[in-house]
């Protein structure tokens, strides 16, 4: 997938790296996603929804993008759990392109048995996520037949330059 490139992996552009998380997201099957960080952000970079089959559940997600080997550490967790109350939300996510610290993993650990669900996902379940989603978009529809006869022709009236007024649909 073009949008969760190497380049962008190595951390440093954050705010498109926060773009491609959230592009991810809605790809990948959240609804109503939502890049909502900036200054009083109460702790979320992303809002979206996803339904779990039990109900739809609000998801706070806190993206860290970190460069040179660095890895994310508790703030990053402790922030997105501040947020959970701030936005009435279910499911917490810290999404970085490198790795967790191994304090990361207990504090998380520690936040699952007091029954908070957090999820932390390194870069390198980024790339699996994505891998495991077809090529195109979750919701995109296949084409009503008049849709994709009229995209046709509007195709083939690019390729051969054709003018509107030469060509009847």
């Amino acid at each position: 997938m073009s949008f969760l490139t190497d380049e962008l992996l190595t951390g440093n552009d954050w705010r498109r790296f926060e773009r491609a998380v959230t592009r991810l997201m809605s790809h990948c099957g959240w609804s109503n996603v939502a890049l909502v960080g900036r200054t009083g952000d109460k702790g979320a970079d992303i809002l979206a929804v996803r339904n779990d089959s039990r109900s739809m559940r609000l998801w706070i997600v806190q993206v860290k993008a970190v460069t040179g080997g660095k890895y994310t550490g508790i703030a990053a967790i402790n922030e997105a759990i501040a947020a959970l109350s701030a936005y009435d939300g279910h499911t917490v996510a810290v999404a970085t392109n490198g790795d967790f610290t191994q304090s990361a993993f207990k504090r998380r650990d520690q936040l699952i048995r007091g029954g908070y669900d957090v999820k932390l996902w390194n870069g390198k379940f980024l790339r699996e996520l994505l891998a495991r989603w077809p090529e195109e978009h979750y919701a995109r529809r296949k084409l009503r037949a008049y849709q994709d006869k009229i995209v046709g022709d509007l195709v083939h009236m690019v390729e051969t330059g054709t003018k509107r007024s030469q060509y009847v649909m």
